[in-house]
């Protein structure tokens, strides 16, 4: 029970990529199998996805366009978009309606007892337009080695 409770955030990341899958694709899908209850696109302009094979990087957020800090510790929920941890060292944005100008990402990152034996890479996925006939793709990696503390390694321009 626990493991699944735990896994809760993931699945959710999952399924909205599953249905931007569909969203995309259904008219050359057979769903006939598929408990159409999990079917519930999400279209939303702008998606970000941050995934990293480090367990040492932690509170990463969205300054979004005027400095608004989204995360899922910033609170009060005034922001253009939505933050979600899935597991550590993983974190997903959405905004349904994207604000024109500057998306930066910032990440904790501490290493500072060497417990990696490879360098931190993080995956960067910005989906433009997500769910939509019009989604388009973007993969970006970022290498952390010599960074320490709050880092910004990021930024997205709508």
């Amino acid at each position: 029970q626990q493991r699944e409770t735990q896994y809760l955030p993931m699945k959710a990341l999952m399924l909205n990529d599953l249905n931007a899958i569909i969203a995309t694709h259904r008219d050359s899908l057979n769903l006939s199998a598929m408990n159409q209850a999990l079917i519930r696109p999400l279209p939303v302009d702008l998606r970000i996805v941050v995934e990293s094979n480090s367990g040492v990087l932690g509170r990463i957020c969205m300054v979004e366009p005027g400095g608004e800090i989204c995360s899922v510790y910033s609170g009060t929920p005034v922001k253009t978009g939505y933050f979600s941890n899935a597991l550590n060292g993983t974190g997903e944005y959405q905004a349904r309606t994207a604000k024109k100008g500057t998306y930066k990402i910032r990440v904790n990152y501490y290493d500072s007892y060497r417990t990696l034996k490879v360098p931190a890479v993080v995956r960067i996925t910005t989906y433009r337009n997500f769910g939509k006939p019009n989604q388009q793709v973007h993969v970006q990696h970022v290498t952390l080695d010599n960074q320490n503390g709050t880092v910004e390694i990021a930024e997205v321009k709508w």
